[in-house]
């Protein structure tokens, strides 16, 4: 899985990005050569010397953060081998792209020929009130570049935060998005990522994965057949499902009814087969509640 994740990163946009760095590098070169071999009308032209200093410190300042960017990338999936995580190439772009951001903000002040020194000494006290006042927003800032550095879940993982269980799709310095099995896109902010319980199914140490549901007390009574009428359902998958790995267990008591749920081990993880063993567990429950299959006489009874 992770191999196919580290393939997605060296895509035809990583030589785009390289390409367009080497561009950059070449218009860098020529400011600097305009203003080596013309010195004399690049001084004798003021507003030119601005633009010149503004646009140098921009190329500049954006050429070595991209090539640092691409550089640390390099060397983390040559270290990493296959194994490289999304999660981190996606926190340094995020970083890159807030370094671009201050440098071509000092460009500007550069251009406008403003003193940053007392730009920066107003914008403190405005920051320490935007602090405050959007507490919430940069924990959730912060908390997104937490989770992009960290290897507890990343692009593709299946998990489930809350009551949201789909595949991870993005990570942004806002947001984790989450695509579920009705194809619903579920938004779930970093701090709720980093402040809940997450579920890891694509993690996991083995291949268990349970389907948990909730039956009233009145079909305890029968839960052994329940179980059977199960394991029986499951028959056609027997090449998926490890020998023995069955098993029906109460996860909770409640007022009137019980929370259950019924795990199974498959032999080689795979998305797909799992989705088709739930979708039959949930009919087979149904069926077993509704009496509806031929097969089964159910009775409710107070166990």
């Amino acid at each position: 899985m992770y191999e196919a994740q580290s393939n997605v990163q060296n895509t035809p946009q990583t030589g785009r990005q390289r390409l367009f760095l080497g561009l950059k590098f070449v218009l860098l070169l020529a400011l600097i050569g305009l203003q080596y071999y013309l010195p004399q009308w690049v001084k004798e032209n003021s507003y030119v010397l601005k633009y010149l200093n503004a646009l140098l410190f921009y190329l500049i300042g954006t050429w070595l953060t991209n090539f640092a960017r691409l550089l640390v990338i390099a060397l983390y999936r040559r270290r990493r081998l296959k194994f490289a995580q999304p999660n981190f190439v996606i926190g340094i772009n995020q970083i890159a792209s807030i370094i671009t951001f201050l440098i071509a903000l000092i460009a500007a002040s550069i251009l406008l020929e403003v003193n940053l020194g007392q730009v920066f000494t107003s914008l403190s006290i405005v920051a320490a009130a935007i602090a405050i006042v959007f507490k919430d927003y940069i924990s959730n800032f912060i908390n997104g570049l937490i989770i992009m550095f960290t290897d507890e879940f990343t692009l593709e993982d299946d998990v489930e935060v809350g009551k949201h269980r789909g595949r991870i799709a993005d990570i942004t310095l806002i947001h984790v998005q989450l695509i579920t099995e009705d194809e619903e896109l579920v938004f779930v902010p970093n701090n709720m990522m980093m402040n809940s319980e997450v579920v890891n199914y694509t993690r996991r140490a083995v291949n268990r994965y349970g389907f948990e549901f909730t039956m009233g007390f009145s079909y305890l009574s029968q839960i052994r057949e329940l179980e059977v009428f199960l394991d029986k359902s499951l028959e056609d998958f027997a090449d998926w499902i490890e020998p023995h790995s069955l098993n029906l267990k109460t996860m909770e008591i409640q007022k009137d009814s019980a929370r259950l749920k019924y795990q199974y081990t498959l032999k080689e993880p795979d998305k797909e087969k799992e989705k088709r063993i739930r979708r039959r567990i949930a009919r087979r429950i149904i069926e077993f509640v509704s009496g509806t299959n031929p097969d089964l006489k159910i009775t409710p009874g107070l166990s």
